[in-house]
């Protein structure tokens, strides 16, 4: 029989499994259907030309790339100080796209925090082994 805080573990766990997995698909939807969006606004940047080529359809090439242009889009000013982000690209990329890429994208980093307290409390219970 298991205690009631066992429970919550569990059902703690498997809320941020799920909630992972919808995340993936909104990145897998952003990564195949507004790619495209993303790349026509950044066109001038020289980091954007020269991940282009992983691009080439399948998910991992599409899901790197698009942590690349998150990485720009959370630190621009390192990317605009090294050259990899053009500033007009910069100025014109759009505000809802920009946010529908950079929210997922750190709430996953929430998430895999969120994975190593859970699995660190459960090996500090005893409750996996």
């Amino acid at each position: 029989m298991r205690s009631g805080t066992e429970l919550v573990f569990l059902w703690c766990g498997l809320a941020l499994i799920a909630a992972t997995f919808l995340l993936m698909g909104w990145l897998l939807y952003m990564a195949y259907f507004k790619m495209d969006e993303m790349l026509k606004h950044l066109s001038r940047s020289s980091a954007i030309k020269l991940r282009k080529p992983m691009v080439d359809g399948r998910p991992m090439g599409r899901l790197l790339m698009l942590n690349a242009i998150a990485m720009m889009l959370a630190f621009p000013k390192k990317f605009l100080a090294d050259g990899g982000l053009h500033p007009e690209d910069h100025k014109s990329f759009p505000r809802n796209l920009r946010l529908r890429i950079l929210i997922p994208s750190n709430a996953m980093i929430v998430f895999a925090m969120l994975f190593m307290t859970l699995w660190g409390v459960g090996k500090y219970m005893d409750w996996i082994k």
